[in-house]
């Protein structure tokens, strides 16, 4: 689908730019502003600042947010707007029949590199539609206002670029409150420390920290007296399963991967005392919770992508060493290998110290513990 879009979404882009004369102009107070977010749940809650920032900056207006099938969940995690929908991106022309339905004044495309959703935001109706120019991508030409998308600054300010180039406020991103969640209700009767294996996207396995590296993590949790929860996806219920049984104490580990949903998982994050999760949305959502959280991230630019949060913590691999190498979640060079066993558990421990968990490192180290 990516070669697909690019193959025939760059001609197009450019095709739509010879009809786009760049004087598309929105009202002076637009009453339907329309944001349109089709990345993962990570891009989703961090684009929610732009949600904000119309709101805060046009009262007034109805703000749709616009999602996708593969993100529409993420509408239970944001506030800061009147109503959403969602529309088939494999499905182009049922997606403008549905934008244009809406009858937009602003509608702006939170998208990066996709030139589907630049195509789509053309033939919206809107009054005016802003997206990104992002290097390479070719994918500028049909919007009424661009703006630079730059690898040198985290995405959250790209977004918050966006949203001022709509005439929006400077804001963060806006969560709705999670709902209560009773630890007990799910065996964590101590406190517990939330451990979020598994990322998803593009060669996602290369964002994986080793099992030896989380058998040695929680040996050393569970020696500080924490339970142990593992979350993640219901795709990931049969890995999760499985590293269970490899770490200490593996029945006295709660898994929930696939048995929350995300208002429940939000909650869940909440309670817990630490989050040690791979660079992903939920480590997004931990970190805007303002959830005491370390970010494992490897291959991913922390500059970029890392956690947005009081209490929120990166541990990166520089490029020196092959790290930190990701923009947009596809640029794996030829023949890269896992990196993330460069991220070493005493690493993880001392940074939870110095966050203020109750933990202290000891020997024990992964190359110490024994696979089962």
């Amino acid at each position: 689908m990516r070669r697909l879009d690019r193959w025939v979404g760059i001609p197009l882009c450019f095709l739509l730019g010879l009809f786009c004369s760049r004087r598309q102009q929105a009202p002076a107070q637009p009453q339907r502003i329309g944001v349109l977010i089709f990345g993962a749940i990570g891009d989703a809650l961090l684009a929610s600042a732009i949600l904000a920032g119309q709101k805060q900056r046009h009262p007034k207006a109805k703000v749709y947010l616009i999602l996708s099938d593969s993100n529409k969940g993420v509408a239970q995690l944001l506030k800061s707007f009147d109503d959403h929908l969602v529309i088939p991106v494999s499905r182009p022309w049922q997606a403008v029949r549905r934008l244009r339905a809406l009858q937009l004044d602003v509608l702006i495309d939170t998208t990066q590199w996709a030139r589907i959703s630049a195509v789509v935001s053309f033939f919206s109706g809107a009054s005016l539609t802003v997206g990104f120019s992002t290097p390479g991508q070719y994918r500028a030409a049909p919007y009424g206002k661009v703006v630079a998308h730059s690898n040198a600054r985290h995405e959250l300010e790209n977004f918050q670029a966006l949203c001022e180039a709509a005439d929006g406020a400077i804001a963060q991103p806006a969560l709705a409150p999670p709902p209560p969640f009773d630890p007990e209700q799910h065996g964590l009767h101590e406190p517990f420390v939330v451990l979020h294996p598994w990322a998803a996207g593009t060669r996602c396995e290369l964002r994986e920290w080793p099992d030896t590296h989380w058998q040695a993590l929680a040996q050393q949790l569970k020696q500080a007296g924490y339970k142990l929860c593992i979350t993640g996806a219901r795709s990931d219920m049969a890995a999760a399963a499985r590293l269970q049984a490899l770490l200490p104490d593996g029945p006295g580990t709660v898994s929930l991967a696939g048995q929350l949903t995300l208002p429940a998982l939000a909650g869940c994050l909440q309670m817990a005392a630490a989050v040690v999760s791979v660079n992903t949305g939920v480590m997004h959502l931990a970190a805007l919770l303002g959830c005491r959280v370390v970010s494992l991230n490897g291959p991913t630019n922390a500059v970029r992508w890392g956690g947005v949060g009081p209490r929120s913590y990166n541990l990166d691999v520089p490029p020196s060493e092959g790290g930190a190498f990701l923009n947009l979640g596809f640029e794996y060079p030829k023949g890269c290998e896992s990196i993330m066993h460069k991220i070493s558990p005493e690493s993880v421990v001392r940074q939870l110290a110095a966050a203020g968990l109750n933990v202290a490192p000891t020997a024990v180290s992964a190359n110490q513990t024994t696979q089962r």
